[in-house]
């Protein structure tokens, strides 16, 4: 039964769901979602309590249950991700005082705001068991008060809103009505102040935004919107919605939810009002005392921009302008990618995932099924084939592909040590730069699978990222110090099978491979290696003997500072632990998915291979018959 049908309507009392009820939802979700338990509450606080106690960068850091649960709940309990996102949080009060600072619903303005309701939660949990986050634009007036005045609203909101531990578990609904938005307001905002702050706030803020529902959207909000989803997650895109008018919105709530003015049944606008108020009362001293909390030195924070990446911020692989200005012509002419190309596409691929019966929890939004589309330049067919062979490689190379955590211990000791990583900064045709050195392998403590699997985890990385879906990637790769032992870790035979099998099944475009200090051990390698890929491939094989040599034909701008460039090996790494951190919920969610039988995959033959677990076929990494051996990969 929904939640919402468990709403009495003898009584305006606030959160009038079963209490009881939503404590059930409650702890499914928090089981299920957030992989919460006694023993995982037990050490997550345990690990977080300690940490904060042994940490001299921050200072007055509550330590209660409430307090610290909302961080790792958000984190799923992964301890050092909860700790980063503490880390931030203290840093966004810090940097952003005159926002996140004296929280007081008694300051006049706020006081002001709240009467005239601009922001409020209705006391009505949704079906979910969810608070829902009200905004009503016309009611904030912007010739009174500033865009400091509406930004603190929020944050006073989400801090009292997170007191509850069901909320911090069930997450919260957001409803925005934009009718009544004038110059005024959008003009309080600085363009790029208002992008960084919803960025921050993301990243910093424990919450779980579960949906967002915008109405009365016109024609001056939208540069609002295109600002807000550039600068927030592919996640968060996806939960927003925007309705066109008031009545598609009643469509999604009940009408206990909404206010009387907006076409509820229950409350008015002052009565939430008053309810809310006796809430942020009883949270008052609570929120104020935020304000106590420290951070002293942000040095802990994975990813902080040192000095050296600041000076060239306007290179940075999130920042590029000049990226984004290529991307549109090389998709449309390199993969014949337009949008109503896009859109067919995408739409066919779903409905075949849906009548796929040998594939289950496949992925369907869009920045996963267009790298399959994208790499086949949007044949549908071979995009399902390369889907399927990319779903069988996962299963029958379970121990190189599965589980790509940056935080497993092999992984984070040969990323701290600077085997792989990527350069912040794009070449000049748009494109990351993915850095390998081989001396950096520490071969006494690592083995094969970890090589390989922190290959898969580089890749899978970047492929959640569409822009490097469409430019592709470079690689370079310093075999300097490459011996006996590194050659004596992998089968010949299995290593090269890999190498063909990822080339024909993960959707990458590799766009050049450039590789120094290749000396005799490394060359019989190379050799082989180059007779299990494709023509290709082999042409975009830049082999050089010694350093020197490379970075003669090689565009220093996006290498170390060790190597010719000018940012430091370990800043070029905290930068891309922050991109790890990023995506690391959805390389742990790929795991999911499953490929249950190959009978799909069409083989060099032509026809459907059998179910074997070794070899190529079982794959389907054989060209394709017909018309299709005519298509490049990209």
């Amino acid at each position: 039964m929904p939640l919402i049908n468990l709403i009495t309507s003898s009584t305006k009392q606030p959160l009038v769901v079963s209490e009881v009820t939503v404590a059930q939802v409650a702890a499914k979700v928090a089981k299920k979602e957030l992989r919460e338990t006694e023993e995982a509450k037990k050490i997550g606080l345990s690990q977080l309590i300690t940490w904060i106690k042994n940490n001299s960068d921050i200072e007055n850091v509550r330590t209660d249950e409430n307090f610290l649960l909302r961080f790792l709940r958000v984190k799923k309990f992964n301890v050092p991700l909860a700790e980063q996102m503490l880390l931030k949080y203290l840093n966004l009060k810090r940097s952003l005082p005159h926002l996140t600072a004296e929280l007081d619903f008694l300051a006049p303005n706020l006081d002001a705001l709240i009467s005239a309701g601009y922001m409020f939660p209705s006391p009505c949990r949704d079906k979910h068991g969810r608070r829902v986050i009200i905004g009503i634009a016309k009611n904030f007036d912007a010739y009174h008060y500033t865009s400091s005045d509406m930004a603190k609203l929020h944050f006073l909101t989400y801090e009292t809103l997170l007191c509850e531990p069901t909320n911090q578990i069930l997450g919260f609904t957001h409803i925005g009505d934009f009718d009544g938005l004038s110059v005024s307001h959008i003009t309080m905002w600085n363009p790029t102040e208002f992008g960084r702050i919803l960025k921050w706030t993301e990243q910093s803020v424990p919450m779980r935004h579960k949906e967002i529902h915008l109405v009365n959207v016109g024609a001056g909000v939208k540069w609002v919107i295109d600002v807000a989803k550039g600068r927030t997650s592919v996640k968060m895109r996806e939960r927003l919605q925007v309705h066109r008018c008031m009545d598609d919105l009643k469509k999604k709530f009940s009408p206990e939810i909404l206010p009387v003015e907006m076409g509820g049944s229950k409350y008015t606008i002052q009565e939430m009002i008053q309810l809310w108020r006796e809430e942020l009362a009883c949270k008052r001293d609570q929120i104020v005392a935020l304000d106590e909390m420290k951070i002293l030195d942000d040095r802990g924070i994975i990813g902080r921009r040192h000095e050296e990446g600041h000076k060239n911020n306007k290179m940075l692989a999130c920042d590029s302008v000049i990226v984004l200005k290529k991307i549109s012509k090389i998709a449309r002419d390199e993969l014949r990618e337009d949008e109503r190309t896009r859109n067919e596409a995408l739409r066919q691929m779903r409905e075949w995932l849906k009548q796929n019966k040998d594939v289950k929890n496949v992925r369907e939004d869009q920045s996963f099924l267009l790298r399959f589309l994208r790499t086949k330049k949007y044949s549908i067919l071979m995009a399902q084939q390369q889907l399927l062979k990319y779903l069988n490689l996962r299963r029958v190379l379970c121990n190189y592909a599965t589980g790509l955590d940056f935080l497993s211990p092999n992984l984070q000791h040969l990323i701290n040590q600077g085997y792989m990583f990527v350069s912040p900064l794009r070449d000049n045709k748009g494109r990351r730069v993915i850095i390998s050195t081989a001396s950096n392998f520490d071969i006494d403590r690592c083995n094969s699978e970890d090589l390989v699997k922190m290959h898969f985890m580089t890749y899978e990385t970047l492929i959640e990222n569409e822009v490097d879906q469409v430019l592709g990637v470079v690689h370079v790769g310093d075999f300097g110090s490459v011996g006996p032992k590194h050659v004596a870790m992998f089968n010949i035979t299995d290593f090269l099978r890999i190498i063909k099998w990822g080339e024909r099944s993960l959707p990458m475009r590799h766009k050049e491979i450039h590789i120094f200090n290749v000396y005799s051990a490394v060359k019989y390698i190379i050799d082989h290696a180059k007779g299990m890929v494709s023509d290709k491939i082999k042409k975009r094989l830049n082999i050089y003997l010694n350093e020197k040599d490379f970075l003669k034909s090689f565009d220093t701008k996006t290498l170390p500072l060790e190597m010719g460039g000018t940012i430091p090996m370990n800043t070029m790494i905290e930068l891309w632990k922050q991109e790890l951190v990023a995506n690391r919920d959805k390389l742990l969610r790929l795991d999911d998915m499953q490929i249950l039988d190959t009978r799909g995959i069409i083989s060099s033959n032509g026809k459907k291979t059998e179910k074997k677990q070794n070899n190529d076929s079982a794959i389907g990494t054989e060209n394709m018959t017909g018309s299709f051996r005519k298509l490049q990969i990209d």
